[in-house]
């Protein structure tokens, strides 16, 4: 009776573990703008993060998130890290998820056109990258 009960125990446990949906490591929402300037333009992106691996300790929850901006002319030359930073977020409460904002300074030596903006995140605990691609328009308005 007793090995019937352990072995109930272990099944239920198993199935448990189990039936816990990993979340997705994902981009939930992703743009990019540029708006014009006296002497340039500003590139604006932002993107929201969520699936993220976090740790927990003493209560706090941490997660930890390095990225990456790769801009691609009209050209098709790419500027690989116009923009990067890490993010080291630490709440009481699990985290939902992460917002990610980049601004950049172009200058009037870029050439009016269509442009790709490539952000590849990286979750610093699970090593899983992703990445969104957005275009904008630099244009003489």
């Amino acid at each position: 009776m007793k090995r019937l009960f352990i072995s109930l125990a272990l099944i239920i446990a198993v199935i448990v573990s189990c039936s816990e949906e990993e979340k997705k490591f994902e981009i939930t929402s992703s743009e990019a703008f540029a708006y014009s300037l006296e002497d340039g333009w500003e590139l604006n992106s932002t993107l929201n993060v969520t699936g993220f691996q976090q740790n927990e300790e003493d209560g706090e929850y941490t997660a930890k998130l390095s990225y990456s901006l790769h801009l691609v002319t009209p050209e098709s030359d790419t500027i690989y890290e116009a923009d990067y930073g890490y993010v080291d977020k630490h709440e009481k409460e699990e985290i939902m998820d992460i917002q990610i904002d980049s601004q950049i300074g172009i200058d009037s030596s870029y050439s009016i056109g269509s442009y790709e903006v490539i952000f590849e995140i990286t979750d610093d605990y699970s090593m899983k990258t992703i990445s969104a691609v957005n275009k904008f328009e630099l244009t003489t308005d």
